[in-house]
C-alpha cells in the first residue's frame, strides 16, 4: 500500500511544477491535483488500521472551514456582482479546500517524516528538470518559481536537525536564485533564518506571531495611504499597485468584490504606467496577499485570514517558523492558502504539517 503513498508524493510536486508553465500547461497541473486528492482520501478509506492516525483535530477542522469560508465569500459576492456564478471559481474553492485536507490525510497516514523526505526529493527532480529546460531554450513561464521550489526542503531540512542536508539545499536555492533572478527565494529563506534565530533566542509566542502579522498589517496600510517615492523604489513600485487595489476596494469593503477580473487586472497596469510613467506588463495582480484577500474578500477576508493563523500559532509547532516566515513575506508577494502557487504551496504545506506534528516531538 505504500505506492499508493508514493502516488500522493510525486502528484504534489509534479503540480507545482507544471503549475509555472504556460497556461496550456495548467491542465495537467489540475490532473495531478486530482490525482494527490483521490491518493489520499483512498488512503483514508483503504487503509483502515491507519483511519486513527488522521488528525483531524479541532483546529484542523476550524482551519478547513475558514480556508472554505475565505472562499465561499468570493464565490457569493462575485454572484452578487455579476448576477452568475464561474465554474472555475467553484472549482478554486474545492481545490483549495481539498489539497489543504489532502496534505493533513497523507502527513498523517504516511508520517511527517516519511512523506516529507519524499516531496523533498521529487521537488529535487523538478528543480533540476526546470535547470535543464532553462538552458535547453524551453520557455519558462515564471522564473522566480524554479528557485523557490526548493524552500520546502531547505526549510523542513533545517528544522529536523539535518543541518548538513539543509546547507546544501541552501547553497542550491542561492545559486538557482542567482541563475532564474529569483529575489523571493533570497529574501524568504533570510526572513526563515531570522526568526529561526530569534526563536532560539527569544521564544516566539502566539501572541508575538500574531501581533507581528497586525503590525505588518498597518505598516502597509501606512505606505499606501502616505504613497512616497522613496518607498515605492524600494518595493519595486509595489505601493502603486497596492493603492490601486485598495482604491477598487473601497466600494465592497466588508465583503470585497469576488475573484480579479480580467479588466481589473488591466487597469492596475494602465494605473501603474499612468502613475509612474512606465510599464512593463499589461496586467498586474495585487502583489501582496493581504491586498489580495481585501479585495477579494474585504475586511471579513483579512479577519478570517488573522483567525486561521492565530489558531496555527497555537500549536506552537516548530513549524509554524516558516508559516510566519512566508506569512510577512506575503505582503509583498501574491499568496494564497490552498493555492499551489509559488509560495502559496510552501505555506500550506507547513501549516498542515505544523497541526498534524501538534503536541509530537522529533518530527
Amino acid at each position: 500500500m505504500k505506492k499508493l503513498g508514493l502516488v500522493s508524493v510525486f502528484s504534489l510536486p509534479t503540480a507545482f511544477f507544471f503549475m509555472a508553465l504556460e497556461h496550456e500547461y495548467r491542465v495537467f497541473a489540475y490532473i495531478s491535483l486530482m490525482v494527490f486528492v483521490l491518493s489520499s482520501f483512498l488512503g483514508f478509506f483503504l487503509l483502515k488500521n491507519r483511519f486513527d492516525r488522521v488528525r483531524h483535530t479541532p483546529k484542523v477542522c476550524m482551519i478547513l472551514l475558514l480556508i472554505f469560508f475565505l472562499s465561499s465569500v468570493q464565490i457569493f459576492v462575485s454572484y452578487q456582482n455579476n448576477g452568475f456564478i464561474s465554474y472555475f471559481d467553484i472549482f478554486r474553492v474545492i481545490y483549495a479546500v481539498f489539497v489543504f485536507w489532502g496534505l493533513v490525510i497523507s502527513i498523517s497516514i504516511w508520517g511527517a517524516y516519511w512523506f516529507s523526505l519524499r516531496v523533498s526529493i521529487v521537488i529535487l527532480f523538478y528543480t533540476a528538470l526546470s535547470f535543464l529546460l532553462f538552458y535547453s531554450g524551453f520557455y519558462l513561464d515564471s522564473m522566480n518559481f524554479y528557485a523557490s521550489m526548493l524552500v520546502i526542503p531547505t526549510m523542513y531540512f533545517l528544522l529536523i536537525g539535518r543541518v548538513k542536508i539543509f546547507l546544501m539545499l541552501l547553497f542550491g536555492l542561492l545559486f538557482l536564485g542567482v541563475v532564474f533572478e529569483a529575489r523571493g527565494a533570497y529574501l524568504v529563506m533570510l526572513l526563515f533564518l531570522f526568526f529561526y534565530g530569534f526563536d532560539k533566542v527569544v521564544k516566539l509566542r502566539p501572541i508575538l506571531l500574531i501581533s507581528g502579522l497586525l503590525i505588518l498589517l498597518l505598516g502597509q496600510y501606512a505606505l499606501i495611504d502616505s504613497h512616497t517615492l522613496y518607498a515605492d523604489e524600494l518595493l519595486s513600485y509595489r505601493p502603486t499597485i497596492w493603492k490601486y487595489y485598495y482604491q477598487e476596494s473601497l466600494d465592497s469593503f466588508w465583503f470585497g468584490n469576488g475573484p480579479i477580473l480580467e479588466f481589473v487586472s488591466e487597469g492596475a497596469a494602465s494605473y501603474y504606467q499612468y502613475m509612474i510613467g512606465r510599464g512593463v506588463g499589461v496586467a498586474y495582480g495585487t502583489q501582496s496577499m493581504y491586498v489580495l484577500y481585501l479585495y477579494e474578500s474585504g475586511i471579513i477576508g483579512i479577519v478570517l485570514l488573522m483567525t486561521m493563523f492565530y489558531v496555527s500559532f497555537l500549536t506552537r509547532s516548530k513549524y509554524l517558523i516558516p508559516v510566519f516566515s512566508i506569512a510577512f513575506l506575503a505582503f509583498m508577494e501574491t499568496v494564497k492558502v490552498g493555492a499551489v502557487s509559488i509560495y502559496g504551496l510552501p505555506l500550506t504545506y507547513f501549516l498542515a504539517l505544523s497541526l498534524v506534528t501538534e503536541g509530537k516531538q522529533n518530527v
